[in-house]
């Protein structure tokens, strides 16, 4: 059955009853004759050939009970991401009302800031860089002489460059990266908005005099750093803009800066969350395959085999997902050598 919405796990839930149904019928039938040639009787090939039958039915049903698990645990985390969805379209709507009729604070200035369109393209976005590049490609339009402009992301406990447009973006967010310290990190440290009218200003010396020095060089003269919040409690990436003129932020662009930033962290939220999901039916699924495996080279039951890999992960201090792998991968390497012998 299927419902044209790729969200959907309600057909999938009724496939898995059906399976579940026919593995019942199975157990019933797993002591008859087949009429296909199997050998029944109290002849030790009867027994073997019941022994097998028990085995493939009591994998059958495990692998069943496991594919609802892993049906029920993608409901979820697709109800999460429906949620994150909806509240980035609302959250956008009311940004973009907000926004009509605004100046981009270009000299002159009168474009309205096209916030509609990146709006409908982070909605739709599916990785970082589809959050990431349009989202800088409307950031430095904001500046009058052009400017570049960059995004820092957190991995991890690490931050690095997530994106950058212009040399002066790179020069500046990779001076960030190598010393761990300027305007984005700090904007990610606190949360807040950054602004640096003037590197040569004798504040931005002092809090840092090797990152002014550096991009300076690069002929960067003021720094607008944007924290990317979203719904998290930290900053998951900062918006920097560069530009080579002292003074280029005006608070029309600031403003217009918040209104980008806040656009892209509910996106890069929503995002971040699939991968996040998609990693996690991935480490189900070969968690799943191990099972299966121990238990049909063991002759033991579902949960004996998820004891055993929870025993090998705690014995070896290694992640439970780590020791599946090492069985299918041990599993693929005696297949390999059987067909090759």
């Amino acid at each position: 059955m299927t419902t044209g919405d790729p969200y959907d796990v309600h057909a999938l839930a009724e496939t898995l009853a059906l399976v579940e149904n026919t593995l019942a019928l199975l157990d019933e039938q797993i002591d008859r004759r087949t009429g296909d040639g199997s050998v029944v009787g109290p002849t030790p090939a009867a027994t073997e050939n019941r022994n097998v039958r028990l085995a493939a039915a009591r994998i059958a049903r495990a692998n069943a009970a496991e594919l609802r698990r892993r049906a029920s645990s993608l409901a979820e985390a697709t109800a999460v991401l429906r949620e994150r969805n909806s509240s980035s379209r609302a959250v956008a709507a009311r940004l973009i009302a907000a926004s009509r009729g605004k100046t981009d604070g270009r000299a002159g200035g009168a474009r309205p800031l096209d916030l509609d369109r990146l709006a409908g393209r982070l909605v739709g976005a599916t990785d970082i860089a589809e959050v990431l590049e349009p989202t800088l490609r409307v950031l430095r339009s904001l500046v009058p002489d052009g400017g570049a402009a960059g995004a820092l992301v957190r991995t991890g406990k690490l931050i690095d460059v997530g994106a950058t447009l212009g040399p002066r973006a790179e020069a500046s967010l990779r001076t960030e990266v190598d010393t761990g310290r300027g305007p984005g990190t700090e904007a990610m440290r606190s949360g807040t908005v950054v602004a640096l009218p003037d590197l040569l200003d004798a504040r931005a010396g002092v809090r840092w005099p090797y990152y002014r020095d550096q991009v300076v060089g690069a002929g960067v003269r003021a720094v607008l750093a944007l924290p990317l919040r979203g719904n998290q409690q930290r900053p998951a990436g900062a918006l920097v803009l560069v530009s080579g003129t002292p003074g280029a932020f005006g608070p029309d662009v600031v403003e217009a800066g918040r209104s980008c930033a806040a656009l892209a962290a509910l996106a890069l939220l929503k995002v971040q969350g699939a991968a996040s999901a998609t990693r996690a039916i991935a480490t189900r699924d070969m968690i799943g395959q191990a099972k299966g495996l121990l238990m049909q080279q063991h002759g033991i039951d579902a949960d004996e085999a998820f004891d055993r890999l929870i025993r090998a992960s705690q014995e070896r201090n290694v992640k439970l997902v780590a020791v599946a792998d090492e069985v299918v991968r041990a599993h693929l390497a005696r297949e390999f050598g059987r067909r090759t012998a």
